[in-house]
C-alpha cells in the first residue's frame, strides 16, 4: 500500500527505558514498568518539553508512555489522549518470553518482520504492516496545524518514518530511536 502523507508537526517520543527484569523480554503491548533512570529521564522530557508550544498530548496507553504524557499534560494543562494506535507491536504467544526462549524455538523466524512485512505474525501477533497501517492512520488524523507529541514505542515510530521517508521496511530497523530519544518530524 503506498501512502500520500501530508506533512504535521509532531514529535515522536520513545517510552524512557523500563525496568531491568524486562531487559531480553519481548515485551510488545505488555504494560512493564520503567526504571529509575526510566523515570528520571520521564522527568527529563517532560521539563524540556514543557518550553515547546504543544497543543496536544497522545499515548499509546501503557504506563511506560503514559507517565511522561501525564507529566507533561499537566504542566501545560492539556489533557493527554489514549490512542491505542500508537502501541507497539502485539507479539501474540511471544509477549513476555525471553528473546533466548523465541528463538531458542523459533530460530531466526524474527528475521521475517522484515523480510515478510505483509504476512509473517510474531507469535501469531501483528504483522509489521499492520503496525504501519494503524500509526499511519493515526498519523492522517491529526490536524495539520499545532504541535503534536506523541509518546510512543519502537515499532510505530521507525514504521511512521520509514513509510514517511519512504524507506524500504529492511532500513525501518535503523530508524529506532532509543528509549527515552525523539524524533521531531517537524512540518
Amino acid at each position: 500500500m503506498s501512502y500520500a502523507i501530508q506533512p504535521r508537526p509532531v514529535i515522536l517520543v520513545r517510552h524512557p527505558p523500563v525496568h531491568a527484569r524486562h531487559h531480553g523480554v519481548c515485551y510488545g503491548t505488555s504494560d512493564v514498568e520503567l526504571s529509575a533512570e526510566g523515570l528520571e529521564k520521564c522527568r527529563e522530557l517532560c521539563a524540556l518539553f514543557a518550553r515547546l508550544p504543544i497543543t496536544r498530548i497522545f499515548h499509546s496507553g501503557v504506563q511506560r508512555t503514559r507517565l511522561v504524557a501525564e507529566c507533561l499534560g499537566e504542566r501545560l494543562q492539556i489533557e493527554p489522549v489514549v490512542d491505542a494506535r500508537l502501541a507497539e507491536r502485539h507479539f501474540g504467544a511471544w509477549e513476555l518470553l525471553s528473546w533466548d526462549e523465541i528463538y531458542a524455538d523459533s530460530g531466526a523466524a524474527m528475521d521475517r518482520v522484515l523480510t515478510e512485512p505483509n504476512a509473517f505474525r510474531p507469535g501469531g501477533g501483528e504483522t509489521t504492516y499492520d503496525v504501519r497501517d494503524r500509526v499511519v492512520a493515526w498519523y492522517q488524523e491529526l490536524p495539520q496545524h499545532g504541535l503534536t507529541l506523541a509518546v510512543a514505542h519502537a515499532g510505530p515510530i521507525a514504521a511512521l518514518i520509514g513509510t514517511i521517508q519512504n524507506e524500504p521496511v529492511e532500513q525501518w530497523i535503523n530508524l529506532v530511536p532509543k528509549p527515552g530519544e525523539f524524533v521531531d518530524l517537524g512540518a
